[in-house]
């Protein structure tokens, strides 16, 4: 469904949709997730990390209420009552 050039960024696999990133995220884990990985993974990435984490708390609140919609929508889709396993 969505793809950079190295990840595979969302997928479907029958009724399931599966995502790499994580829309729900607010600045506190994604500091500490960007401050955890090596200089040089980023680097390689092109991504400079203090850029990258002054734009998520600059726009916390509009990544806040597309989460809110973007899960919204998804448990719109979800069935209600007892959930249908296939075998």
């Amino acid at each position: 469904l969505a793809r950079s050039a190295r990840y595979r960024q969302a997928f479907r696999l029958g009724s399931a949709l599966g995502l790499q990133p994580h829309p729900d995220v607010s600045p506190e884990p994604f500091t500490r997730w960007t401050r955890s990985k090596p200089i040089a993974e980023l680097a390689r990435d092109g991504i400079d990390p203090d850029a990258a984490i002054a734009a998520v708390r600059a726009h916390a609140d509009e990544q806040r209420e597309m989460a809110a919609r973007f899960f919204g929508a998804w448990a719109a889709e979800v069935p209600s009552g007892q959930p249908r396993i296939s075998r």
